[in-house]
């Protein structure tokens, strides 16, 4: 491994830890376990020789970095039974809904008022 790339792997490696600290601030179990998976899978490739392969997982860290950064956020129990979320300025907070399918016509229906079978009733 040359030394640029063993710069970005150290450099990615402290980016994902840093982000799950900010991440995970308010609740030390969850931040303890993200630690943990996060040092095993580092140190289970740490023999890896090949470069590509080497920038595959570089990628892999950068997308759960991003991933982490912007769409996991944590929720806190108020007083009251509610919960609080704690969003911060690079959460993407934008919901997206699923458009409309088309249903096809024979699925659709109508409401014309009660059956037949019921107006004697």
């Amino acid at each position: 491994m040359s030394v640029a790339l063993r710069k970005e792997v150290i450099s990615a490696y402290r980016n994902v830890l840093k982000t799950q600290r900010r991440v995970f601030d308010s609740d030390a179990k969850a931040r303890g376990m993200m630690m943990n998976k996060t040092r095993e899978e580092f140190r289970a490739n740490r023999n890896v020789k090949e470069d590509r392969q080497i920038q595959y997982y570089l990628l892999q860290a950068r997308e759960a970095d991003e991933f982490l950064s912007k769409h996991v956020v944590q929720a806190v129990r108020q007083g009251n039974g509610n919960f609080r979320m704690n969003m911060r300025p690079e959460t993407d907070a934008t919901i997206e809904w699923p458009e409309e399918t088309d249903a096809p016509t024979s699925a659709k229906r109508s409401f014309d008022g009660p059956s037949t079978c019921c107006k004697d009733q």
